[in-house]
């Protein structure tokens, strides 16, 4: 099926406001197909960049300023202060017993170690994915 007939489907069919995104994870960056901006962001920026923009964006590890957002996409092996749930204290929950199950309730590809190098993600549209 044709890129732009499918979008057109799940906008009409879901009710989308927005573009549908597509994500796409390599395990080396040298596959990628467009060179990264030297700029911090954070995965969720990348998402609505690609929503609301209709933009493509390339992610490394070393410029994704969210650990969390890093580590659910296996750029990173998820931080110690993540799994042990010390990173929820206080603003989400009382203790790091607490706090751990807080974040074991998100699905994080980096719990078993780092697996990718980069990511692509934009909207599915324009996306080769």
């Amino acid at each position: 099926m044709d890129k732009a007939i499918l979008c057109e489907r799940l906008v009409r069919y879901l009710r989308l406001y927005t573009h549908p995104v597509g994500v796409k994870l390599y395990k080396d960056r040298s596959l990628v197909p467009r060179r990264a901006r030297k700029e911090t962001r954070n995965i969720c920026q990348f998402i609505s960049q690609a929503r609301y923009q209709d933009r493509i964006s390339v992610g490394y590890a070393e410029f994704i300023m969210c650990a969390i957002g890093a580590s659910c996409l296996g750029l990173i092996k998820t931080p110690e202060v993540f799994t042990s749930g010390k990173a929820a204290v206080g603003r989400y929950c009382k203790n790091a017993s607490v706090g751990k199950k807080f974040f074991e309730n998100t699905f994080k590809i980096g719990d078993s170690g780092k697996q990718y190098d980069a990511v692509l993600i934009g909207s599915l549209r324009r996306l080769s994915v």
